[in-house]
Formats: C-alpha cells, structure tokens, sequence
C-alpha cells in the first residue's frame, strides 16, 4: 500500500479510494498494529470509495463517488487500454482511474494526460 501524508491535501477535499478500501484498512493504527493508515485520519477525512466494478456492470455509478469533482455528470465503469474497468474522472480523457487489483485487493492506477495526444 501507497500512502503520503494527507495533512499536505486542501481541506475539505473527498479522498477517492479503490473498492472495500474502507473495510481493508480499517480500524487504523494503533488500534490496529498492522495498519499502515492512522486511525486518526479515518476519523479526519472524508473518504470516498469507488464501487466495485462486479457491482455495478455497465450501469452509471449512484451517490456521492457519481458527483465528486464532476457534478451533473455521472460516471461508470469503462474500458481504457488493455484494463478492463477504469473511469474518464473529468470526462475528457485527461485523468483516468483504472481498477487494477493485484498486491492490494482495491489498487488503483491512474493514467494522467499533460498535453493533448
């Protein structure tokens, strides 16, 4: 698991995590001594997780991940590359999320675009 110190990030802003995130890294240390993330930042920050891409198919997402950073718009689960489930997070092809579970069961890549292709 990746993890920066999340005191650097602007106050209030929803921190996006991968699928079931929440439940694999909770209660936090030191309530959990294994945990890498502090307890105190479960209870400090608004996280947001991504639904599982199994359970919603090609459906667009529903609740608050559906509005984050975009409103009006809606998201859902896509192909990009050779990835099965990866997300357009503004629209336009410029930052993508891309569910890509191996060492961690909810990591995520992200795919960022500097200058038109």
């Amino acid at each position: 698991m990746q993890s920066g110190d999340l005191d650097t990030l602007p106050h209030p802003v929803p921190i996006i995590l991968g699928p079931d995130s929440l439940e694999s890294i909770g209660p936090g240390y030191p309530h959990d001594p294994n945990s890498a993330w502090p307890a105190e930042w479960l209870k400090k920050y608004h996280f947001v997780e991504l639904p599982a891409p199994s359970n919603v198919g090609d459906a667009q997402w529903k609740g608050e991940v559906s509005e984050v950073g975009l409103p009006g718009r809606g998201r859902k689960w896509e192909g990009v590359g050779c990835f099965d489930n990866g997300v357009d997070w503004f629209g336009d092809g410029s930052f993508w999320l891309i569910d890509t579970p191996g060492v961690s069961l909810s990591l995520q890549l992200s795919r960022k675009r500097y200058a038109d292709e």
